[in-house]
């Protein structure tokens, strides 16, 4: 009976290695409309680093600020009209809890190490997934991307060539 007890609570520590939260997966881009918020979002997912992020969105909008502003209005994405943008970023991940690894790893710590390792992510091999969010508005606060006009469709095509200009 022990021995069962103990080669089952083995091949429970072998197994436990499972997702608490996964990251979601953009093909190529969603249009995001949330209840609390009455603007929808062009989101797509950007794999870059920060630095070409904005040297490529200034000069994608052409936008005369050193800068990358969080709102800026531009006649990029319809050439008849300047719309007002609002863009921010965002970094989710997957998590995923490994019972047997992090009994491993903390074992064969000393104690030196582990004052030193604070600032160290626990999950080195964590993938970390940016999101850029976008949500154009005309001069009168009305939702672009929203509607089957050939103006939101416009602007929906040239939110695409910004992303693939992006990667």
């Amino acid at each position: 009976m022990k021995r069962f007890l103990l080669l089952f609570g083995l091949s429970v520590l072998l197994q436990s290695c499972f997702y608490t939260h996964r990251a979601r997966k953009i093909d190529v881009y969603e249009l995001d409309q949330h209840k609390k918020q009455t603007l929808s979002t062009f989101v797509f997912e950007y794999p870059g680093d920060e630095k070409d992020f904005e040297k490529q969105s200034i000069s994608f909008f052409k936008i005369a600020k050193s800068y990358m502003p969080l709102n800026f209005t531009t006649d990029r994405l319809y050439s008849s009209e300047d719309l007002n943008v609002f863009m921010y970023k965002s970094v989710d991940k997957d998590v995923m809890v490994n019972l047997l690894g992090f009994i491993i790893r903390e074992s064969l710590k000393t104690d030196n190490e582990n004052l030193n390792d604070k600032d160290e992510d626990p999950n080195p091999d964590t993938t970390y997934y940016h999101f850029v969010h976008i949500q154009v508005t005309d001069q009168d606060g009305n939702d672009v991307l929203t509607g089957s006009g050939m103006k939101s469709k416009a602007v929906i095509n040239q939110l695409i060539r910004y992303k693939n200009y992006l990667n």
